[in-house]
C-alpha cells in the first residue's frame, strides 16, 4: 500500500512539474494601445489600435491580428517599432494595389486599413 501511495504522490508531483516547466516556456503575452504609426505618410484615422506583445526570454513579438502582421525586436519599443513599419508598409502596399488584383486575406485586410488608416 505505501509502494502504490508512493507511486502515485510521485506521478502526480512529476505530472505538476512537467506542467509547470510547459507555463513557464510560453511567452508572457498582453495587449498594448498604439496610437501612431509614426510616419509622415499614413495616419491612423481610429486609435487606438490594440496589438498584442509576446515575450520570450530575448525577443519581444508585436502583433496586430487582425492582419496577420508582426514586428520583432530585443525590447518591446523595438517589436513596436518594427510593427509600426510593417502597418505601414502594408498598407502602402495594399492601397496601391486594385482590387481586382487581391485575393483574400489580402482584399479584407485593405478594407479594415482603409478603415482604420489614410495615406
Amino acid at each position: 500500500m505505501t509502494a502504490l501511495l508512493d507511486q502515485t504522490v510521485y506521478d502526480t508531483l512529476n505530472s505538476l512539474s512537467n506542467s509547470i516547466l510547459a507555463l513557464q516556456s510560453r511567452p508572457r503575452t498582453y495587449s498594448v494601445p498604439l496610437y501612431d504609426l509614426n510616419s509622415n505618410e499614413v495616419k491612423l484615422t481610429v486609435v487606438p489600435l490594440t496589438i498584442v506583445i509576446e515575450e520570450y526570454p530575448d525577443e519581444f513579438i508585436a502583433r496586430f491580428v487582425e492582419t496577420e502582421s508582426y514586428g520583432s525586436g530585443d525590447t518591446e519599443f523595438e517589436a513596436i517599432d518594427d510593427l509600426r513599419d510593417q502597418l505601414v508598409d502594408l498598407y502602402l502596399e495594399l492601397r496601391d494595389t486594385p482590387d481586382a488584383e487581391l485575393a483574400a486575406p489580402a482584399s479584407t485586410w485593405k478594407r479594415l486599413l482603409g478603415k482604420l488608416a489614410h495615406g
